[in-house]
């Protein structure tokens, strides 16, 4: 509508430049330098090592920092060049303003001078506008056959989902009632003597545990995917009844693995198969 348009001439000629390609292009850029910056600051995580603090003065802190300076430059020209209404209309505008902002406040609230000067706060908003880089990749046909493929065999693939849930509840429950609290880190207990030497420990796994159930689906899900499910069993062998931790783990392992899993791999593979073929035909290929 005529509200909509720009008043002025130079504001439609900032219009005509935040629609441009070449415009797209170099956001596109920043934000490809943008996931760089964020890997080169999450590399310790990554590499499993404890990470280092950055001090507010760091040379990635203070490119992120002019990152989000750029981004809200971005988002003043695209609000000048298209109107307030035509640049609100879009969802994607509106996450990019909301994740603008975060990181501006962000970025006043760990530089300005006060006793919190944690830059976690600014990395943890700027994985958020990483997101945006996923436009990359669904402006690819194939990605876009693919994404369309699997949205379509997710309605069919719910029932088997749901079922798959209620097996990993159900040993859950059963794994909480067994061997909670049979694996712990204190010092003076008596199950901590009985893990020594074993690749359980050693491995660091004490985390995986029944102590609770979200612990138990954690735990589950490491076996589910067939993760070193051995030594796992190996530990609760070692503080429990080792047969019934072996009885235990081996149901599942047949019942979650062999039986529940391998189903709902093979339907979903057969589905999306169906689906992706459906859309390549409906493109022509």
């Amino acid at each position: 509508t005529s509200e909509d348009r720009p008043a002025s001439a130079w504001r439609a000629t900032i219009g005509e430049l935040v629609a441009s390609r070449r415009f797209a292009y170099v956001v596109d850029g920043l934000l490809v330098a943008n996931a760089v910056v964020v890997a080169l600051q999450t590399r310790p995580q990554l590499m499993g090592k404890a990470p280092k603090e950055e001090a507010p003065d760091d040379p990635l802190e203070l490119v992120e920092t002019g990152l989000a300076v750029v981004y809200a430059v971005e988002a003043c020209l695209k609000i000048l060049g298209l109107g307030w209404r035509r640049y609100i209309s879009k969802y994607r505008n509106r996450f990019d303003l909301g994740v603008t902002c975060g990181c501006m406040l962000a970025a006043i609230i760990v530089l300005a001078p006060n006793r919190f000067n944690n830059p976690d706060l600014i990395h943890a908003i700027v994985m958020l506008r990483l997101l945006r880089l996923a436009r990359l990749v669904v402006a690819l046909p194939e990605f876009q056959v693919l994404g369309d493929a699997f949205l379509c065999m997710l309605p069919a693939a719910q029932k088997l989902l749901k079922a798959l849930f209620v097996v990993l509840f159900f040993f859950s429950a059963l794994g909480a009632a067994l061997f909670q609290e049979r694996i712990n880190t204190d010092p003076d207990g008596p199950d901590l003597k009985k893990l020594e030497g074993t690749d359980y420990l050693s491995s660091g796994y004490a985390t995986l545990n029944f102590n609770d159930v979200e612990s138990a689906f954690v735990t589950l899900f490491c076996i589910l995917v067939v993760n070193n499910w051995f030594v796992v069993v190996e530990g609760f062998a070692a503080v429990a009844d080792r047969d019934v931790a072996r009885v235990y783990f081996l149901s599942f392992y047949v019942i979650g693995v062999l039986l529940f899993l391998n189903i709902v791999v093979a339907f979903i593979l057969d589905a999306f198969l169906s689906e992706y073929n459906k859309a390549r035909s409906s493109r022509g290929w």
